[in-house]
């Protein structure tokens, strides 16, 4: 059963970084974007264990690169924050940095993230 969970919960996500037809989707750091949303309940299967971290890590890397979307910075740092003791090792693993503290730094000294409780949210990750 969680295997099948698992495959729908990461075929949600990737629908939630994907980008709308004709735009970027919503953009929005706010309560009711599906987006972040679909971000907390990725998190959450993984700390329970319904979904593998290696599924997720591929989405969570986009937060952190360069240029990409503020909604897509707070969901990496909200499925970190959530189950970042699950996926450091095999995020780590995919990051230029090699260290999730290194680009969770450049988010920080960058000026991808502006939202005041976005950067509360980045501060603890």
């Amino acid at each position: 059963m969680s295997i099948c969970l698992g495959e729908v919960i990461d075929d949600g996500l990737e629908d939630a970084y994907a980008e709308d037809e004709g735009g970027q989707g919503d953009l929005r750091i706010a309560p009711d974007n599906i987006r972040l949303t679909s971000a907390v309940f990725s998190a959450s299967a993984i700390k329970y264990g319904l979904q593998t971290p290696e599924k997720a890590v591929a989405t969570t890397k986009r937060g952190f690169e360069d240029g990409a979307p503020e909604v897509f910075a707070v969901m990496a740092c909200l499925q970190l924050a959530i189950s970042g003791d699950r996926m450091q090792s095999f995020l780590e693993e995919t990051l230029p940095e090699g260290d999730i503290g290194v680009a969770l730094g450049k988010l920080k000294v960058g000026d991808t993230v502006k939202n005041p409780e976005a950067i509360e949210l980045l501060n603890v990750s």
